[in-house]
C-alpha cells in the first residue's frame, strides 16, 4: 500500500527568522492537526505539509529510529522547509497538541522542535493562538518549596 502525502491548509501564517521557521496555529486547527500528526506518527501517512495562508510551508516526515536529538532540515525547490522528525519529536508534538485540545489552550505559547540544516541549527517553532499565562516567579518559587 502506498502511503499518502497529506496536505493541511492553515488559516494562519508562517515566517522565517534567525535559524527557524515559525508556524502559527489557530486553536480551531488543533483537532485536525493532531489527527494528521497521528497519521504520520503511526505510519499511515508518508508526509504532512503544513501550508499557511502566507509564508513558507513546513513538510514533516519521519526519520528511522525512535530517539533523535535533532530533526534533519532541508529546503525544497518550492521553498518549503522539510523536517525529518524522530518518533520522539513527533510524539512530543502529538502530546502537546492533545493537551491543548483537552485543556482548550496550549500549556505554553510556543514549542520548538530542534533541527539541523547541514551543520547549522534550524528549528521548527509552533506558536499557539491560545495559551496559558506564564507562571510568575512567585508561583514558581512556591511550587519549588523555597
Amino acid at each position: 500500500m502506498e502511503l499518502e502525502r497529506r496536505f493541511l491548509s492553515l488559516k494562519s501564517a508562517s515566517r522565517t527568522s534567525n535559524g527557524e521557521i515559525v508556524v502559527e496555529i489557530l486553536h480551531s486547527e488543533i483537532p485536525i492537526l493532531v489527527v494528521e500528526v497521528a497519521l504520520l506518527l503511526y505510519g499511515l501517512a508518508e508526509t504532512l505539509r503544513l501550508h499557511p495562508v502566507s509564508g513558507p510551508s513546513a513538510l514533516l516526515t519521519l526519520q528511522p529510529g525512535d530517539q533523535v536529538s535533532r530533526a534533519i532540515v532541508e529546503r525544497s525547490r518550492d521553498g518549503a522547509f522539510k523536517f525529518a522528525l524522530g518518533h520522539n519529536q513527533a510524539g512530543f508534538l502529538q502530546a502537546t497538541l492533545l493537551r491543548a485540545y483537552r485543556d482548550h489552550m496550549a500549556e505554553t505559547d510556543h514549542i520548538h522542535i530542534e533541527g539541523l540544516e547541514g551543520a547549522a541549527p534550524f528549528d521548527l517553532t509552533i506558536r499557539f493562538e491560545l495559551a496559558r499565562e506564564p507562571m510568575s516567579p512567585e508561583e514558581a518559587k512556591r511550587l519549588m518549596g523555597d
